[in-house]
């Protein structure tokens, strides 16, 4: 009798400890500790049964830290390419036959724009102005690689004093700029 009375006397203290004991689980598991707990294999021997004491103090978790997100390194991209460099060499073209030369002089590469129109907009475009049109009679592309293109176009200039003249081994080579665009880089004959 003696043992049950001291039993039902520690009752009400050794449920407090449980329900102490499972909410601090539960403030863990909901903490994400509990993430990955890892699978136990059955041992093969009986172990030996052993007593485990509850506690009946409770620990409140210490709050883990947040980490410092590391900057990710900036990684150059391949531009994306917006059309084939031969189509880039027949747009160009129709564009001059246009007479948009602003927008052809744009689809130059500043080292052609020095060579051949002595980086100079005005004499590029007064080059032009002698010219009743420019056709693409027959191009194909003999290399290319991720950033640099060369093609073999043919062209017919009709000048606007009724010469015309033919340009028959047109070795253009392009250079792809950082928005994905075709510029002419040289042209020889």
């Amino acid at each position: 009798m003696k043992y049950f009375a001291k039993f039902w006397l520690s009752l009400p203290g050794f449920i407090t400890a449980i329900a102490t004991l499972l909410t601090a689980i539960g403030g863990l598991y909901s903490a994400g500790v509990f993430k990955e707990i890892p699978v136990v294999s059955k041992p093969t021997s009986t172990p030996t049964p052993t007593t485990t004491t509850t506690p009946t103090t409770t620990t409140t978790p210490t709050p883990t830290p947040t980490p410092t997100p590391t900057p990710t390194p900036t990684v150059k991209s391949v531009p994306t390419v917006k059309n084939a460099p031969d189509k880039a060499v027949i747009k160009y073209y129709q564009l001059i036959n246009q007479r948009q030369y602003a927008k052809t002089w744009n689809n130059l590469t500043p080292t052609f724009q020095r060579k051949n129109s002595k980086n100079d907009y005005n004499y590029y475009k007064k080059w032009w102005n002698t010219v009743n049109s420019a056709d693409i009679s027959s191009i194909k592309i003999i290399q290319q690689t991720k950033n640099k293109a060369i093609v073999d176009a043919n062209i017919i200039y009709t000048m606007k004093n009724g010469d015309i003249w033919t340009d028959p081994s047109g070795v253009i080579t392009l250079i792809l700029d950082v928005n994905g665009n075709w510029l002419i880089n040289d042209k020889s004959a």
